[in-house]
C-alpha cells in the first residue's frame, strides 16, 4: 500500500507539473477546476488538460507487462522531452526533469542507495522496502532535512486525502 501511495504521489507531482505547463496547449473551458476542489478533483483536472495522445500513451502503460512498462514509460518521457506532445508538455517535461535532477542531487547518499534498491527490487519485495524507507525517513535515519520533508508530506492535505481516499 505504501508503494502505491508513493507512486501515486510521484505520478501526481509529474501530472500536476506537466498539466500546469500544458495549460497553454489545451483550451480553457467553463469546467476549469475551482479552488474548492479536493485533491482527486485537481488530479483529474490536470489529467484532462493533457493532450489526448499523451493521455492515451500514459493509459496504455497500465496494460503492459511490468517488464515492458519501464521501457515504454521512457519512450513517453522522451517523447514529451522532444516535443512530441506539443510545446507546453515539452516545457513542463523539461522543467520536471531539471527539478527531479536537482532534488535527487540533494538527497542523502543512504537514501539514494535505498531508492535504487527499491527500484531494482522484485515487485513482491517493493512494498516492504518502501515502508522501510518511509519509516527510516520519518525516524530521521536519512538526516533532519529528509525527516522534515517526510513529515511535511505526511501531514499535507494532499497526502491525507490520497491516503484516506
Amino acid at each position: 500500500m505504501k508503494l502505491r501511495i508513493i507512486a501515486t504521489t510521484v505520478v501526481t507531482a509529474a501530472l500536476l507539473s506537466t498539466g500546469a505547463v500544458a495549460a497553454s496547449a489545451a483550451p480553457t473551458s467553463s469546467t476549469d477546476a475551482s479552488s474548492d476542489c479536493q485533491f482527486g478533483e485537481h488530479l483529474l483536472h490536470a489529467w484532462l488538460r493533457l493532450p489526448a495522445d499523451l493521455r492515451g500513451d500514459l493509459s496504455s502503460l497500465r496494460d503492459l507487462d511490468p517488464a515492458d512498462r519501464k521501457a515504454a514509460a521512457k519512450e513517453v518521457r522522451d517523447g514529451a522531452l522532444s516535443g512530441e506532445y506539443g510545446p507546453g508538455v515539452q516545457a513542463g517535461a523539461e522543467k520536471l526533469r531539471v527539478h527531479r535532477l536537482s532534488v535527487l542531487s540533494q538527497l542523502p547518499e543512504e537514501l539514494k542507495v535505498d531508492l535504487v534498491e527499491l527500484r531494482n527490487a522484485d515487485q513482491s519485495e517493493r512494498p516492504a522496502l518502501a515502508k522501510d524507507i518511509a519509516e527510516t525517513a520519518l525516524d530521521g535515519g536519512y538526516g533532519p532535512k529528509a525527516q522534515a520533508t517526510a513529515e511535511r508530506i505526511q501531514d499535507s492535505d494532499a497526502w491525507q486525502n490520497c491516503v484516506a481516499g
